[in-house]
């Protein structure tokens, strides 16, 4: 933060500004911030962050967010930048361009793709809008309008899948509170599954699949899937439905990995579920198509429905999210 407000080319600098909010609206407006994240690297802006404060956010307050997240100190805020630039007198303007409007936030990363977005050199500041998924995995199209260089950045860091990279970015911008660690861990050591799951992650990489060259077999030492199942409705039968779809998906991973009920006794299968609906938590627990083993962060905390959420949002989506 400091190189950012000590350097004397501050006032000359291009700036991205990326706003957030969390515990309870953390799957919309963490990919604003995401999206903001990956909007400056790309174009080569210094990011800065700001909580939301406009409507659809005001069911989360900065201090719930930071009890369950920490956002690194790295990061410049927007209010201190403002600050900064009014007391420094700084010749250009610092009103943000905002990119793309909420109304066309459903083609944004068309717009990503199509205009030229690392050439908005004129504008100190720009908020790229409201996102609420990978719209910025628009800049790998490969007719994307980008300046060679920016093609050679975006395959860079693009190179292990869009999902890859925004977990990267969550993790290098935000780290969660000790008390969700050792929630979690504790979980897992009841389980008797953390070492084994920890020795596992550091052994297949996250962002594929692995086989063995020889025999193409999977060579972990467990198969560890996590489920994010996430529901856009209240109806138990549009739950359900989207309950088998899911089951549907991992027993198609279990066959990529060959990994069957009947011959990987020496190698088991565990899925870490996560979900704000207990139907959903039981259907897995107690379905005969799933014979991985089931686990579930602490789910004992929850909270009155709403919209299309169910019971366990904040503290609780946070454990999933860890």
């Amino acid at each position: 933060v400091d190189a950012v407000f000590n350097d004397p080319s501050f006032c000359s600098r291009r700036y991205t500004l990326s706003i957030y909010a969390c515990p309870q609206a953390i799957g919309n407006h963490m990919h604003e911030f995401l999206n903001g994240y990956a909007f400056a690297l790309v174009t080569n802006r210094t990011l800065l962050w700001k909580f939301c404060d406009r409507k659809p956010c005001r069911v989360d307050f900065e201090s719930d967010c930071a009890e369950v997240l920490e956002r690194f100190p790295w990061i410049p805020s927007y209010d201190r930048f403002t600050r900064e630039w009014e007391a420094r007198n700084c010749s250009e303007s610092a009103e943000i361009l905002n990119l793309i409007s909420p109304g066309e936030r459903h083609r944004a990363d068309e717009i990503f793709m199509c205009c030229g977005i690392d050439g908005l050199h004129k504008h100190a500041v720009i908020n790229v809008g409201t996102h609420e998924m990978q719209e910025m995995r628009g800049v790998t199209h490969p007719n994307a309008l980008l300046q060679n260089s920016t093609k050679a950045l975006v395959s860079t860091l693009f190179s292990y899948g869009s999902t890859f990279l925004y977990g990267i970015m969550f993790r290098t911008a935000f780290r969660f509170q000790p008390h969700i660690v050792k929630a979690n861990d504790d979980v897992m050591r009841q389980a008797n599954l953390l070492h084994l799951v920890h020795a596992t992650m550091k052994q297949q990489p996250h962002h594929h699949i692995s086989h063995d060259h020889h025999n193409g077999k999977h060579t972990g030492h467990a198969v560890v899937i996590g489920v994010h199942l996430r529901h856009s409705g209240n109806s138990a039968d549009t739950e359900h439905v989207w309950d088998v779809h899911a089951i549907g998906c991992v027993q198609q991973a279990l066959q990529q990995l060959n990994h069957s009920r009947e011959g990987n006794s020496h190698r088991p299968c565990y899925i870490l579920l996560a979900s704000d609906r207990n139907q959903s938590l039981n259907y897995w627990r107690e379905s005969s198509d799933v014979y991985c083993t089931v686990i579930t962060s602490d789910h004992a905390k929850s909270h009155p429905e709403w919209t299309e959420h169910g019971p366990f949002t904040g503290e609780t989506a946070m454990k999933d999210l860890e």
